[in-house]
């Protein structure tokens, strides 16, 4: 065996070394431990020195990658079955003065009352036939209806289409109640035209409130008219009944 023991110095040992060290380990409590070539084990004592203070913290590394998605997890158990529900019902009975309504529903039933309103004032007069005791048209017997009378009057107007004073002449005062018949000799197009007679207009209305005059409705040709308020004729035919430019050519007032 060689050993250098010193840069300068060379010694040659001769012999036969008894035994060696076959390993090292340091132990968890910090000893070196050696094993020798015979077996025998050697504690040489603590090595590891105790724990240093904790250093301070590093600076913050980049954020990592984000990593592969994982794989979908197991189905969960079916959770507990729910109550069943409640449909709410509604009942309506009568009550005095009104009816009262009631709903039930899954916290039980609820109830409340409608009241009757109170009676309405009494509508303006409507534009109805005339009493029958007006000039122009006459009663029928058991019916509660009217006809017209052989004795109504009949104007003419050949004012033009597009006039809005649809000017009538005739050999009669104009009936302030009762009806009378127009022949006029053009179609109208205006759409709020009047009858002027005697330096006094009516507009040209249709005798129901639902109703809405057009243009269109005022056409050639012989038609019924009655007065309301003094403000106003209601156009009668062809709006009100068939039989009256009928009854109108059974009295002589056209052909």
């Amino acid at each position: 065996m060689e050993v250098l023991w010193n840069p300068r110095l060379t010694a040659q040992l001769q012999g036969h070394i008894g035994r060696g060290v076959a390993s090292a380990e340091v132990t968890a409590a910090g000893h070196l431990v050696l094993t020798m070539t015979d077996g025998q084990a050697v504690d040489l004592g603590t090595v590891v020195g105790p724990a240093g203070q904790t250093g301070p913290q590093g600076p913050q590394g980049p954020a990592g990658q984000n990593g592969a998605a994982g794989p979908q997890g197991a189905a969960g158990a079916d959770g507990e079955a729910g109550q069943d529900g409640f449909s709410p019902t509604v009942a309506v009975t009568a009550i005095t003065g009104g009816h009262q309504v009631s709903i039930t529903d899954a916290a039980g039933t609820k109830s409340f009352s409608v009241l009757d309103g109170e009676d309405g004032q009494d509508g303006a007069d409507g534009l109805g036939m005339p009493p029958a005791t007006d000039a122009g048209c006459v009663p029928v017997a058991g019916t509660g209806s009217y006809t017209l009378s052989p004795v109504t009057p009949l104007f003419t107007c050949t004012s033009s289409a597009d006039a809005q004073a649809k000017v009538i002449t005739g050999d009669y005062p104009l009936p302030t109640k009762g009806i009378f018949a127009v022949q006029f000799t053009t179609s109208n197009i205006h759409s709020a035209p009047a009858l002027s007679f005697g330096g006094s207009q009516y507009s040209i209305i249709l005798p129901y409130m639902n109703q809405t005059f057009a243009a269109q409705n005022l056409t050639a040709g012989i038609h019924l008219f009655m007065i309301f308020n003094n403000s106003f004729a209601a156009l009668l035919t062809p709006n009100w009944m068939g039989q009256g430019l009928a009854l109108a050519v059974a009295n002589g007032l056209t052909d």
